[in-house]
């Protein structure tokens, strides 16, 4: 089972303000030569140490590595801008564990963008040799990773109008021919006391025989898709009956708009011609 690692601060979980639910978090005495420690998210809790009795308790992230005894317990976040679900985390000091890389985050009562300027001076007056780039607020940073999401939709949404139109001319390219094999058999019905009307029901039955097989395959995989997708991507939300009844629907319009034209040609049909097709 996957479970996230995070060198954080101990500043970290008062700036995301996340809550504390057993234990303590990390702090100043967590530092490199103190014993090594980890806070671990309520979701590692629950799944490894249902009964709540997490704190005291030791792990390893790997065979090779030290013994890390668990201090506290704190809320579940997102953590991701394009996934909700929540993924098991563990929070080790970044004294104990120094990333290569790090991510401040600031909390301002001022402007977010305002405050640049003072932080590259904090950075530089620390560490001349450090570079501070990349500076923005999480909003934007949500907004840029959802950027690509969207235009993804997008193209999907077109994708999907192009496929629902080749449907229709594929449904009409098929009653079409259908109407013009079945000639004389229409020829012979209308002969023997089918009205208008019955030949016109028959063609369209044929056209949404078709489209509710199309339905009947694609429905199924459309449902599983659509949960997969709500698992993994923000404000994507799981399809409910609703929605796949109007699609449904929809798609059995397009195809009776499909085949109307068809039917149309079937229903002037004059039986004495069509017995004399062959």
């Amino acid at each position: 089972e996957f479970v996230g690692a995070q060198a954080v601060s101990p500043d970290y979980f008062r700036q995301l303000r996340i809550p504390v639910l057993q234990g303590r978090i990390l702090g100043a005495q967590d530092g490199a030569d103190a014993p090594p420690v980890a806070v671990i998210s309520d979701s590692v809790a629950r799944r490894w140490w249902p009964r709540g009795d997490s704190p005291g308790r030791r792990i390893r992230m790997a065979t090779d590595e030290p013994w890390i005894t668990i201090v506290g317990v704190v809320a579940d976040i997102d953590q991701s801008t394009l996934s909700n679900r929540v993924w098991p985390t563990v929070y080790r000091p970044i004294s104990q564990a120094p990333p290569q890389s790090a991510t401040f985050l600031v909390r301002t009562a001022a402007a977010p963008m305002s405050f640049a300027a003072a932080a590259r001076s904090a950075v530089t007056a620390a560490d001349p040799y450090q570079a501070l780039f990349d500076i923005r607020t999480l909003r934007q940073l949500a907004t840029d990773n959802r950027s690509g999401i969207e235009f993804s939709a997008h193209m999907m949404i077109a994708f999907g109008a192009i496929a629902l139109l080749l449907a229709a001319a594929g449904i009409y390219a098929v009653m079409t021919y259908a109407v013009n094999q079945r000639t004389r058999e229409i020829g012979i019905r209308m002969a023997v006391g089918a009205n208008r009307g019955q030949v016109m029901r028959m063609v369209l039955g044929n056209s949404l025989t078709l489209a509710a097989a199309g339905l009947a395959i694609g429905l199924p995989v459309a449902f599983g898709l659509s949960r997969v997708m709500a698992s993994l991507l923000v404000g994507v939300v799981h399809l409910d009956g609703v929605v796949f009844a109007a699609f449904a629907a929809v798609l059995a319009m397009v195809a009776a708009a499909a085949a109307y034209f068809p039917a149309l040609r079937a229903m002037r049909v004059d039986p004495m011609i069509a017995l004399r097709s062959d």
